[in-house]
């Protein structure tokens, strides 16, 4: 609950850790054409991998979500960093956002 940043009623975009139930909006996201453009990225999971790969992930990696009501609108994973030397700095492996949402500030509020 500390990560969650409420939205107001100028922006109701919420930022929070992702649950397994977000797993199949996080996968419409992901498949979207021009997120897969942007990132390079393929629709390598199904909804149900993804849903068993949130459930799996460590209490040190952190999937956030930005969201409006029940709308996910992107998400963010973060994980310590995996060199030597580097454990005290983390990674910013992934972000993508819905492309209905490209360029209204999802992103900056995710990061």
């Amino acid at each position: 609950a500390a990560l969650e940043q409420q939205g107001s009623p100028q922006d109701p975009l919420v930022v929070r850790r992702a649950t397994p139930d977000d797993a199949h909006n996080l996968h419409r996201i992901v498949s979207q054409p021009a997120v897969l453009e942007n990132t390079g990225m393929e629709p390598l999971l199904s909804p149900e991998q993804l849903r068993a790969w949130i459930m799996d992930l460590g209490p040190e990696s952190y999937l956030l979500v930005a969201c409006v009501g029940p709308e996910l609108r992107g998400g963010l994973l973060l994980q310590p960093a995996t060199y030597p030397g580097r454990r005290h700095a983390g990674e910013l492996l992934r972000m993508v956002v819905d492309s209905d949402h490209h360029g209204r500030g999802v992103g900056t509020r995710l990061m």
